[in-house]
């Protein structure tokens, strides 16, 4: 769920700075994207989305003020005395977080339904044994060759605290199936081996805040402060009975097991038409007692940096380019890392585009593509925000 939410940025980031208005905002309404997405996404011109977000009655003063030729309009300052000056305000980028690219404004929901599909294949190739001479192994060699896909449709919600804080809230359904080719070598011989497992349900609801650190950008660039939380609800795959013969899980689990917390922080550097952004991320695992021969198991964390850029194509297109980098280290039984495992590298491309279909809907498509040999061969994700 780490790079679905991540990635989601730089769509959302480019997207409604496409829409900005460009006008100052309305008296007593709080600068940013809040009132762009709302009002006017796609149904009026650039030059004309500055007066969306103006009230009726201040454009009317705002044109009075224009025609007026009383003496107020002609010397508004004291002859002799220059004007005050008009202090600048910062852009308005001050809504954009890592998930949905704004912040919810104050008392508003919005509800966002994601498409997921992830496919990975493996080789595996396990040695059991001891070498007497350079390349010369005596034991056994199991060779697995493994395909996994994982669909899932996650159900979020983000609700506006205050107009700097957001409450987010994920619910996945998950379905995976997996497929494993085995061919055991030992002394020369071996038979293959052919199974398939599948599993569905409820997975790990995440939920978390965001919040704005600041409105005036330090050199242009604005922070926001992220933590997500996990739950270990779905189905845990230590409670899945283990295949005699194979020695493989009977069944998919929809779940880790494993509580976790994932503080980030991202960064926005907005620079019309493009919107660069970054993110680094720690996962911490706790750690689960599951009793019997497994014990006290901890899945390792894990560090998460990405970044990229948004490109404005016109009013309602904007494209995305990215990469992300997860560091997962091994895991842990009883407090001895498990045979045969490993710090995992996981690279992968991020690819994307938005498009307002309207001033209330659009929707997202990305397209991650891995890069490492631990990384997923290919993530696809169809996300559709809508207000309420």
């Amino acid at each position: 769920m780490s790079d679905r939410r991540i990635w989601g940025i730089g769509l959302f980031l480019v997207c409604l700075v496409t829409v900005l208005p460009r006008g100052t905002p309305a008296a007593g309404e709080e600068p940013g994207f809040r009132s762009s997405l709302i009002v006017a996404q796609g149904d009026q011109s650039p030059e004309s989305a500055g007066e969306a977000t103006t009230p009726p009655e201040k454009k009317k003063r705002q044109k009075q003020k224009k025609t007026s030729s009383g003496p107020s309009s002609a010397t508004p300052f004291p002859v002799g005395k220059a004007p005050p000056r008009k202090k600048k305000k910062p852009p308005q980028v001050e809504t954009l977080v890592t998930n949905t690219g704004i912040l919810v404004p104050q008392g508003k929901l919005l509800v966002e339904n994601t498409l997921e599909y992830i496919h990975n294949t493996a080789t595996q190739v396990a040695l059991q044994g001891f070498t007497v001479l350079p390349a010369i192994l005596i034991g056994t060699i199991n060779v697995e060759s493994v395909e996994q896909d994982i669909y899932m449709d996650v159900l979020t919600f983000y609700y506006g605290i205050t107009n700097n804080l957001e409450a987010e809230v994920d619910v996945p359904y998950v379905y995976r199936t997996e497929g494993v080719l085995s061919y055991p070598i030992n002394g020369g011989s071996g038979t293959l081996l052919q199974t398939g497992t599948s599993g569905n349900g409820l997975g790990d609801i995440e939920f978390g805040l965001h919040e704005q650190l600041n409105h005036s950008g330090f050199g242009g660039a604005y922070f926001l402060a992220n933590v997500i939380g996990k739950a270990n609800n779905g189905t845990n795959p230590f409670t899945i009975p283990i295949n005699s013969k194979t020695g493989l899980l009977t069944a998919q689990p929809t779940g880790s097991g494993f509580w976790s917390i994932e503080p980030s922080l991202t960064a926005i550097y907005p620079t019309d038409p493009v919107v660069f952004y970054a993110n680094a991320a720690y996962i911490y695992n706790f750690s689960a007692n599951f009793g019997g021969n497994i014990g006290l198991i901890n899945p390792g964390n894990a560090t998460d940096l990405s970044f990229g850029a948004g490109f404005s194509l016109n009013d309602k297109t904007s494209f995305d380019v990215g990469y992300d980098q997860m560091t997962l280290w091994p895991p842990t039984q009883n407090g001895v890392q498990i045979p045969l495992t490993q710090v995992l590298q996981l690279g992968s491309l991020v690819f994307g585009y938005s498009y307002n279909v309207s001033r209330y809907f659009f929707y997202l498509l990305n397209v991650e593509v891995g890069v490492t040999p631990d990384a997923p061969n290919i993530q696809i994700s169809f996300r559709v925000p809508l207000y309420f």
